[in-house]
């Protein structure tokens, strides 16, 4: 065989060295993706999810809650409110947000977002927060509560916290 026909031949190239340069390839590309993800992605989906446009003392719920239920109107969870303390973690804490119907005899009646009525039994030693610290007789039928507090084997609420909204 002489010089000009080893010339005119085509190179040989292997399968094996095709599939390890698309694997490098693959491998570049990836790790790329990773350090811009690092340098100017978001943060994990926490950090999404508390940005939702929550009040800036929002803190989620333990339970997972924070809504109303449908079949009783009660939920859980913080209010955002700076100066309340935090929700009740206990398993038979219980919130109700809605509005002041009647008080009697340090019993409220609120009727919730959902249009349910609860009866709270109001305690002398219930913290009620609206700009400065109310007493529970200072706060008049009509008015808009969120009330954070225990229920008992009869699903009767006694609250802790009362935030006039």
């Amino acid at each position: 065989m002489d010089d000009a026909a080893w010339l005119a031949e085509p190179p040989k190239r292997s399968r094996l060295r095709l599939v390890l340069v698309v694997l490098l390839v693959t491998a570049v590309v990836f790790l790329a993706g990773v350090q811009v993800q690092k340098r100017w992605g978001v943060a994990g989906t926490d950090a999404a999810a508390a940005a939702g446009g929550l009040p800036a003392g929002f803190t989620p719920p333990s339970d997972g809650g924070g809504f109303p239920r449908l079949d009783t109107g009660q939920g859980s969870g913080d209010t955002g409110a700076t100066d309340a303390p935090a929700a009740e973690t206990d398993s038979d804490a219980a919130a109700v947000i809605g509005t002041l119907v009647s008080v009697k005899d340090g019993v409220w009646t609120v009727e919730d977002l959902g249009g349910t009525e609860h009866t709270i039994t109001v305690g002398n030693d219930v913290q009620i927060v609206q700009e400065s610290t109310l007493t529970a007789d200072q706060v008049a039928s009509g008015s808009t509560v969120d009330i954070s507090g225990t229920t008992d084997d009869q699903g009767r609420v006694t609250a802790t916290t009362i935030t006039i909204r």
